[in-house]
């Protein structure tokens, strides 16, 4: 039939997009994580240093 044809054509596009999805969100997470390693190293060389903290937003 011309629906069980058509349904399982949007299947297949929906798996694509869910794979590209997953991706996307697999590099997004990867890119998190090196940004958050490379600030935390930043903090960890900052105190070594004996460095203040200017939390004030003045």
């Amino acid at each position: 039939m011309n629906v069980k044809k058509k349904n399982n054509e949007l299947t297949h596009t929906i798996d694509e997009l869910n794979q590209v999805m997953d991706e996307e969100i697999n590099l997004k997470e990867s890119e998190a994580n090196h940004s958050l390693t490379e600030f935390e190293k930043e903090i960890v060389e900052h105190n070594v240093e004996g460095k203040t903290w200017n939390t004030s937003d003045q």
